[in-house]
């Protein structure tokens, strides 16, 4: 989930004529969660702290999930 997140908002200078604002819930979520490591970084971390990391990713994607559906579906309707 958070390299999508991190893909969104990747996207919100590269879309024309679209408001950015649009991107803002994943620009807030993205920072919420931009100490956690995603993709390839992760290799830098031991199996101990990715197990902990990993609990917390869980916890927040299961708390945050319900907004994230909201928001992606906000999203697609702006672009489409």
């Amino acid at each position: 989930m958070l390299i999508n997140i991190r893909e969104i908002v990747s996207y919100k200078n590269e879309i024309d004529n679209v408001d950015g604002s649009i991107f803002n819930a994943f620009v807030a979520f993205d920072s919420e969660t931009d100490h956690w490591p995603a993709g390839a970084s992760r290799v830098n971390y031991s199996e101990v702290a990715l197990k902990k990391i990993d609990a917390e990713i869980m916890k927040f994607s299961l708390q945050a999930r319900q907004e994230i559906i909201r928001e992606a579906n906000f999203l697609l309707a702006k672009l489409s």
